[in-house]
Protein backbone atom coordinates (compact mmCIF):
# COMPACT_ATOMS: atom_id res chain seq x y z
CA UNK A 1 0.00 0.00 0.00
CA UNK A 2 2.91 2.40 0.93
CA UNK A 3 4.42 1.58 -2.75
CA UNK A 4 1.03 2.89 -4.27
CA UNK A 5 1.41 5.74 -2.74
CA UNK A 6 5.20 6.30 -2.61
CA UNK A 7 4.37 5.96 -6.80
CA UNK A 8 1.11 7.96 -6.97
CA UNK A 9 3.35 11.22 -4.95
CA UNK A 10 6.22 10.73 -7.09
CA UNK A 11 3.88 11.36 -9.96
CA UNK A 12 1.97 14.11 -8.83
CA UNK A 13 4.92 16.27 -7.40
CA UNK A 14 6.28 16.60 -10.77
CA UNK A 15 2.60 18.30 -11.99
CA UNK A 16 2.81 20.31 -8.88
CA UNK A 17 6.33 21.83 -8.93
CA UNK A 18 5.32 22.36 -13.00
CA UNK A 19 2.10 24.18 -12.13
CA UNK A 20 3.54 26.77 -9.18
CA UNK A 21 6.64 27.57 -11.92
CA UNK A 22 4.39 28.67 -14.51
CA UNK A 23 2.31 30.73 -11.89
CA UNK A 24 4.74 32.11 -10.83
CA UNK A 25 6.31 32.82 -14.38
CA UNK A 26 3.08 34.51 -15.23
CA UNK A 27 2.95 36.58 -12.48
CA UNK A 28 6.37 37.45 -12.67
CA UNK A 29 5.87 38.27 -16.38
CA UNK A 30 2.50 41.06 -16.03
CA UNK A 31 5.48 43.05 -13.59
CA UNK A 32 3.12 45.31 -11.74
CA UNK A 33 0.17 45.06 -13.60
CA UNK A 34 -2.04 43.15 -10.82
CA UNK A 35 -0.11 45.65 -8.28
CA UNK A 36 -1.90 48.12 -9.90
CA UNK A 37 -4.86 46.43 -10.99
CA UNK A 38 -4.26 47.26 -14.61
CA UNK A 39 -7.00 46.14 -17.33
CA UNK A 40 -6.46 46.68 -21.10
CA UNK A 41 -9.73 47.53 -23.47
CA UNK A 42 -9.59 47.88 -26.76
CA UNK A 43 -11.83 50.76 -27.55
CA UNK A 44 -14.24 51.37 -31.12
CA UNK A 45 -14.34 54.87 -32.98
CA UNK A 46 -18.33 54.43 -31.24
CA UNK A 47 -17.55 54.32 -27.58
CA UNK A 48 -15.71 57.99 -28.01
CA UNK A 49 -16.44 61.14 -29.02
CA UNK A 50 -16.07 62.05 -32.59
CA UNK A 51 -13.82 65.11 -31.43
CA UNK A 52 -11.58 63.38 -29.63
CA UNK A 53 -11.12 60.56 -32.65
CA UNK A 54 -10.85 63.24 -35.13
CA UNK A 55 -7.90 65.29 -32.54
CA UNK A 56 -5.87 62.13 -32.19
CA UNK A 57 -5.50 60.24 -35.47
CA UNK A 58 -2.11 59.13 -36.21
CA UNK A 59 0.08 58.99 -38.98
CA UNK A 60 -0.82 57.07 -42.03
CA UNK A 61 -4.49 56.64 -41.36
CA UNK A 62 -7.11 57.16 -43.77
CA UNK A 63 -10.20 59.34 -42.87
CA UNK A 64 -13.24 61.19 -44.54
CA UNK A 65 -12.69 65.00 -44.67
CA UNK A 66 -16.00 67.31 -44.56
CA UNK A 67 -15.98 66.65 -48.39
CA UNK A 68 -16.49 62.76 -48.00
CA UNK A 69 -13.51 62.30 -49.42
CA UNK A 70 -11.11 59.83 -48.67
CA UNK A 71 -7.36 61.07 -47.32
CA UNK A 72 -3.97 60.21 -45.88
CA UNK A 73 -2.73 61.37 -42.84
CA UNK A 74 0.55 62.34 -42.88
CA UNK A 75 0.52 65.19 -40.46
CA UNK A 76 -0.57 63.33 -37.00
CA UNK A 77 2.52 61.26 -34.85
CA UNK A 78 2.69 57.68 -35.17
CA UNK A 79 1.35 57.05 -31.65
CA UNK A 80 -0.36 59.35 -29.13
CA UNK A 81 -0.67 58.44 -25.32
CA UNK A 82 -3.47 60.22 -22.90
CA UNK A 83 -4.00 60.04 -19.11
CA UNK A 84 -7.58 60.58 -18.41
CA UNK A 85 -7.39 61.39 -14.70
CA UNK A 86 -11.67 63.14 -13.81
CA UNK A 87 -14.82 63.28 -14.75
CA UNK A 88 -14.22 66.06 -17.22
CA UNK A 89 -11.35 64.41 -19.07
CA UNK A 90 -13.66 61.25 -19.40
CA UNK A 91 -16.63 62.86 -20.29
CA UNK A 92 -14.69 64.81 -23.56
CA UNK A 93 -13.25 61.32 -24.82
CA UNK A 94 -16.15 58.56 -24.21
CA UNK A 95 -19.77 58.29 -24.96
CA UNK A 96 -19.16 54.92 -23.54
CA UNK A 97 -16.71 53.00 -21.56
CA UNK A 98 -16.68 48.79 -21.22
CA UNK A 99 -15.91 48.91 -18.04
CA UNK A 100 -17.16 50.48 -14.80
CA UNK A 101 -14.21 53.54 -13.79
CA UNK A 102 -14.22 55.22 -10.68
CA UNK A 103 -11.44 58.09 -11.44
CA UNK A 104 -11.42 59.24 -7.62
CA UNK A 105 -9.22 55.95 -7.45
CA UNK A 106 -8.28 54.90 -10.96
CA UNK A 107 -6.88 56.31 -14.18
CA UNK A 108 -6.98 55.33 -17.73
CA UNK A 109 -4.05 55.16 -19.72
CA UNK A 110 -4.74 55.76 -23.67
CA UNK A 111 -2.66 54.72 -26.55
CA UNK A 112 -3.59 55.32 -30.29
CA UNK A 113 -1.19 54.17 -33.47
CA UNK A 114 -1.99 53.51 -36.71
CA UNK A 115 -2.59 49.32 -37.54
CA UNK A 116 -4.54 47.91 -40.83
CA UNK A 117 -6.27 45.55 -38.69
CA UNK A 118 -8.31 45.59 -35.56
CA UNK A 119 -6.85 42.23 -33.93
CA UNK A 120 -7.52 42.33 -30.49
CA UNK A 121 -4.46 42.68 -27.74
CA UNK A 122 -3.53 41.82 -24.22
CA UNK A 123 -1.46 43.13 -21.17
CA UNK A 124 1.58 41.59 -21.09
CA UNK A 125 3.47 43.81 -18.23
CA UNK A 126 3.35 46.80 -16.57
CA UNK A 127 5.80 48.74 -14.69
CA UNK A 128 5.91 52.10 -13.02
CA UNK A 129 9.80 53.17 -11.91
CA UNK A 130 10.38 56.76 -10.95
CA UNK A 131 7.47 58.25 -12.28
CA UNK A 132 7.79 56.47 -15.93
CA UNK A 133 4.77 53.78 -16.79
CA UNK A 134 5.95 51.11 -19.37
CA UNK A 135 3.14 49.03 -21.01
CA UNK A 136 3.95 46.17 -22.96
CA UNK A 137 0.75 44.29 -25.18
CA UNK A 138 0.75 41.37 -27.27
CA UNK A 139 -1.05 41.70 -30.45
CA UNK A 140 -3.51 38.56 -30.86
CA UNK A 141 -1.82 36.49 -33.60
CA UNK A 142 -3.76 35.37 -36.59
CA UNK A 143 -5.15 32.00 -37.34
CA UNK A 144 -3.26 30.68 -40.83
CA UNK A 145 -5.13 31.65 -43.84
CA UNK A 146 -7.65 34.00 -42.49
CA UNK A 147 -6.66 37.79 -44.23
CA UNK A 148 -7.94 40.78 -41.73
CA UNK A 149 -6.09 43.54 -42.74
CA UNK A 150 -8.16 46.50 -43.66
CA UNK A 151 -7.05 50.22 -44.63
CA UNK A 152 -4.82 51.40 -41.99
CA UNK A 153 -6.65 53.31 -38.70
CA UNK A 154 -6.19 54.27 -35.33
CA UNK A 155 -5.92 51.65 -33.23
CA UNK A 156 -7.28 53.28 -29.42
CA UNK A 157 -6.09 51.60 -26.08
CA UNK A 158 -7.21 52.10 -22.95
CA UNK A 159 -5.97 50.79 -19.69
CA UNK A 160 -7.43 51.15 -16.33
CA UNK A 161 -5.25 51.21 -13.29
CA UNK A 162 -5.27 52.34 -10.22
CA UNK A 163 -4.07 55.77 -9.93
CA UNK A 164 -0.80 56.40 -10.05
CA UNK A 165 2.13 59.27 -10.01
CA UNK A 166 3.07 59.18 -14.01
CA UNK A 167 5.52 61.83 -15.75
CA UNK A 168 5.72 59.86 -19.14
CA UNK A 169 4.45 56.91 -20.42
CA UNK A 170 5.74 54.38 -22.97
CA UNK A 171 3.55 51.74 -24.92
CA UNK A 172 5.79 48.24 -25.98
CA UNK A 173 4.18 46.21 -28.35
CA UNK A 174 5.35 42.93 -27.78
Amino acid sequence: MKAKVSKMLFRILPMILILTFLTALTVACRGEASKYHAELYGIGYDDMTAEFAESNRTYGTYYKDADGETIKDTDSPRTRTRIIGNEDEFAAVFINFPADVDLGKQMIVMYMSTVSNNRACRLKKLTLDDGKLEITFKVQPVKPGIKDSTMPGTRFLAVVMDKADVDSVEFIQE
